[in-house]
């Protein structure tokens, strides 16, 4: 089995989509107040996925496309930007 992390996140998909959040300000802005807002993981993950699908494949993210969702470790992303926003990374799991 190789080793399929890439940047220090899960793989490839999960770094370029978190890039393509960090790098745009104003999508950034969006997700950060949503890690703020959304205490329970799986919401923000729900969150993120829907934002995925709505961007991927377009001017916010040329690089991803369609079939990559499937791939981007939405959970990663979600404990990092609450982490980002909460400073303790710790979700309300349910």
């Amino acid at each position: 089995m190789t080793d399929q992390t890439y940047n220090g996140w899960a793989n490839w998909e999960t770094w370029n989509f978190k890039l393509w959040i960090d790098n745009n300000q104003q999508l950034y802005n969006i997700v950060q107040k949503a890690g703020h807002n959304l205490k329970l993981q799986k919401t923000l993950v729900s969150f993120l996925k829907f934002t995925a699908a709505k961007i991927v494949n377009t001017e916010l993210c040329l690089d991803l496309k369609k079939g990559h969702i499937k791939n981007i470790n939405f959970t990663e992303i979600a404990d990092s930007i609450h982490e980002e926003v909460d400073g303790n990374g710790k979700f309300v799991i349910e």
